[in-house]
């Protein structure tokens, strides 16, 4: 006998049963069939999934990373006019290539203590983490002219992979539209990497075109 509906709650409880009276009679019915396709959602959820350790993640920022910032920088259309842009590139990027693995994370701007002189915390740009622990730190810079690292931004990536205590890798990520001047900075090649995306030749005028007109819009027009 069915209960008597006077509420909104009522029908959806309603319609909830009736949802699954109709699964358990299919199950009853056609029993193979329901074993099959739980089979398969949880083969497709499986193949989903995969581990990713770290040499993998080092691999993809040197290599495909690089490819596609290039590209967003380079390509059409133009993507990147400011570090903002990059840092946002960058990020999405990592995230599709990591969500196959839950087990890593991105934080973006997060504190970590003792970066700085006398003990001071600082805010990479980008840190990402392996079961909670922070494995690989990323510093982006765009420029217009000057290609190198600044000082205080040297300091940071150093002081991140001494004994390992944030990361155990480190990488600082430019992109400049015209290098004419280099910084005399240099940092410990093995656990820092320097990736430099530079503007092509070819595109440099057509991306000099809106580079201000991207930077500083102006407002619309009344009609």
């Amino acid at each position: 006998m069915l209960p008597q509906i006077g509420q909104r709650g009522d029908i959806q409880h309603l319609r909830m049963m009736i949802s699954l009276d109709s699964a358990r009679s299919f199950s009853l019915k056609y029993p193979q069939k329901t074993h099959a396709v739980k089979n398969k959602a949880m083969c497709a959820e499986k193949t989903q999934m995969k581990i990713l350790v770290q040499n993998q993640v080092v691999k993809f920022i040197r290599t495909t990373l690089t490819s596609k910032l290039q590209k967003d920088f380079s390509g059409f259309p133009f993507r990147i006019f400011r570090e903002e842009d990059l840092h946002t590139c960058t990020y999405y990027h990592l995230r599709r290539f990591l969500k196959a693995d839950r087990n890593w994370e991105i934080l973006n701007e997060p504190f970590l203590r003792d970066l700085k002189a006398k003990g001071r915390s600082a805010q990479p740009d980008i840190v990402l983490f392996h079961k909670g622990k922070p494995k690989i730190l990323i510093e982006l810079k765009f420029k217009k002219y000057i290609r190198g690292i600044q000082k205080k931004d040297k300091k940071v990536l150093e002081k991140s992979v001494e004994n390992k205590k944030w990361a155990k890798k480190a990488f600082f990520i430019q992109a400049i539209i015209d290098p004419k001047k280099e910084t005399d900075q240099d940092v410990v090649p093995y656990r820092n990497t320097f990736i430099t995306i530079e503007m092509k030749e070819g595109r440099k005028e057509k991306y000099l075109e809106i580079y201000h007109k991207r930077r500083k819009p102006q407002p619309r027009k009344r009609t």
